[in-house]
């Protein structure tokens, strides 16, 4: 299961989702907020940021990662960046920067307002 967790009260992160959703041909992305039950359920034991993650069958991405691995499953012309998910963590390290920086000034206070995606509690 793909499950894209977001912050519920950020307006970047609701771009975000609206922007995978429209991406997402296949219909694979089930998206849930961060603070909801399917987070708690998902996520156990696990220091999280309040911006996007990204929940693979089993596996958590965080910060660029998450990124890089969603445009992967995307498919499509969003692999040919979706492929640097697939670099070593200490390679990531200068796009998480840059992710961290966004994430710290983005937006907030926002409510979701997304139609056609999957959503989890």
């Amino acid at each position: 299961m793909k499950i894209l967790f977001f912050d519920g009260f950020c307006n970047l992160c609701h771009w975000a989702v609206r922007w995978v959703g429209k991406h997402d041909t296949k219909k694979a992305f089930y998206f849930a907020p961060l603070a909801g039950t399917t987070a708690k359920e998902k996520l156990q034991g696990i220091d999280l940021p309040d911006s996007i993650v990204y929940y693979e069958d089993g596996n958590i991405f965080l910060y660029s990662k998450a990124c890089f691995r969603i445009a992967w499953q995307l498919g499509g012309i969003w692999c040919l960046v979706g492929w640097l998910g697939f670099l070593p963590d200490w390679m990531l390290y200068p796009s998480d920067l840059v992710y961290k920086y966004i994430a710290k000034r983005r937006a907030r206070d926002a409510k979701i307002e997304v139609t056609d995606v999957h959503f989890l509690p």
